[in-house]
């Protein structure tokens, strides 16, 4: 008999289950696991955007570099240019100072041979020296341009 009143005692220890204990644990998991998830996708977001900066960056350090060595190129060609244009510019310079001496020494040529009388119908006027220096000038100008053009034409590649 004392066996028969001690099973009913050991059934309901038994069957007493703690269910707020066995609540509280799942809903524990429960938000263990969410918390672990969104920081999963916080954590695979952040390396995202982290690769997609890196691209962004190589891309425009990638960029400037090429940037960089066009303007390189252009300076130099630049540069090439502009002693091109000041050596056509000390010809025009040396080319006008022929001219003026030339004028000068058949100024002084006609003045010779007016005041002696020899070839004093054959002088030159004054226009006519304004008219060749002028246009001596302007044929200079005219190949300069030329030069130029033909140095900057896009359609010539060198």
């Amino acid at each position: 008999m004392s066996d028969a009143k001690e099973e009913p005692a050991e059934q309901k220890k038994r069957s007493n289950v703690d269910w707020s204990g066995i609540v509280t644990n799942a809903i524990s998991t429960l938000v263990a696991a969410v918390f672990i998830g969104a920081a999963v996708i916080v954590w695979n977001a952040a390396i995202g955007q982290k690769q997609e900066i890196q691209n962004a960056v190589k891309e425009a350090s990638d960029k400037l570099l090429h940037t960089d060595i066009q303007q390189e190129e252009a300076q130099k060609a630049l540069t090439d240019e502009v002693g091109a244009l000041r050596a056509a510019i000390e010809s025009q310079r040396a080319e006008i100072a022929k001219l003026a001496t030339l004028l000068t020494n058949r100024m002084d040529t006609s003045h010779l041979a007016g005041a002696v009388g020899v070839l004093n119908a054959a002088k030159p006027s004054w226009d006519e020296y304004v008219y060749r220096g002028r246009t001596n000038a302007k044929n200079l100008n005219e190949q300069i341009q030329q030069q130029v053009q033909q140095r900057w034409d896009p359609r010539q590649k060198k």
